[in-house]
């Protein structure tokens, strides 16, 4: 990091936060950034990865209407500008992990898929294959099942800068249970499924480096995730993810973190939650009285 060169413009990028609910609890998937990626290298992060020009609505709109038979009641309220975020997060959790969400064809109903290594290759080389390939297995990625959760800015110190859009995915045990979810070995060396409390006593152990945005999120969902159990479910199961409603106690205002260097170099980001006041009213409203801390204003120091 270099505070004299000039700020790069971020790029246009979706991650999935993927939960694999338990009977009592839930997992998060982590993967492990290859040491030689040129951002966050060895860090822990979510699946995704930058928008192409193939995850845009004009690319996909034939298949759109040909699968779905003009039937617009599917992907009601997404727009062509989410439209692209969303396939983009379905395409890169699935080049990077192996793990596929779609709907089938018939029912319309979401499913899961694993498929050989190659294609993910060759998709990850040219993300125009990505709709070649799921029109010829009759099936669409799942973007309708995808919450809009967080927005997060690269701060302008870093030299490879993304505007993400994260989304939350949440799958049950048996939905999964038959995927043998792999890293692509090229970006991802490592693949995980933890628990949130279980992931940030690994970071803190030092066993395990959490990007900080992936730190911020999943101590977001540790704090907050059994509160907001039951909305979640009510979300889900009225299907409002479907009509590209966003769920009503998270924020999709940008965090973008401004930074202060120390004497010696190290860089402190400073950011503000923008869940704060609604997650302060969901607990207000509800009564809530045994509760995990909540904070306004956090800091991260990354150390050189």
């Amino acid at each position: 990091m270099n505070n004299n060169e000039e700020v790069a413009i971020p790029k246009a990028a979706a991650t999935t936060l993927i939960c694999k609910s338990l009977d009592n609890s839930f997992q998060l998937l982590f993967l492990k950034r290859s040491s030689k990626s040129r951002f966050m290298p060895n860090f822990y992060v979510f699946p995704g990865g930058i928008i192409d020009n193939f995850d845009e609505y004009s690319y996909w709109q034939i298949y759109i209407n040909q699968f779905f038979m003009n039937d617009n009641d599917y992907l009601k309220n997404i727009t062509n500008f989410d439209f692209k975020f969303r396939i983009a997060a379905i395409r890169e959790t699935f080049e990077e992990s192996g793990l596929l969400v779609a709907l089938n064809k018939q029912e319309k109903q979401l499913c899961t898929f694993e498929f050989p290594k190659k294609i993910r290759d060759e998709i990850k080389n040219d993300a125009s294959k990505f709709l070649q390939f799921c029109l010829c297995y009759d099936i669409f990625p799942a973007i309708n099942y995808l919450i809009p959760w967080a927005h997060w800015i690269t701060p302008t110190i870093e030299k490879y800068r993304y505007d993400t859009y994260f989304y939350l995915l949440i799958l049950s045990s048996n939905q999964i249970s038959q995927i043998n979810a792999q890293p692509d070995e090229n970006e991802i060396v490592d693949l995980r499924w933890l628990q949130t409390e279980d992931a940030l006593n690994l970071h803190k152990q030092k066993e395990i480096h959490l990007a900080p945005p992936t730190w911020f999120e999943v101590t977001q969902l540790d704090n907050n995730f059994k509160l907001l159990l039951n909305e979640l479910e009510l979300y889900c199961s009225n299907k409002c993810f479907q009509n590209g409603e966003a769920f009503q106690y998270f924020s999709n205002n940008p965090i973008e973190p401004s930074f202060m260097f120390d004497d010696n170099n190290n860089i402190t980001f400073y950011f503000q939650d923008s869940h704060f006041d609604l997650f302060n009213n969901f607990i207000n409203q509800n009564n809530q009285i045994e509760k995990k801390k909540i904070l306004k204003y956090y800091k991260i120091t990354l150390l050189d």
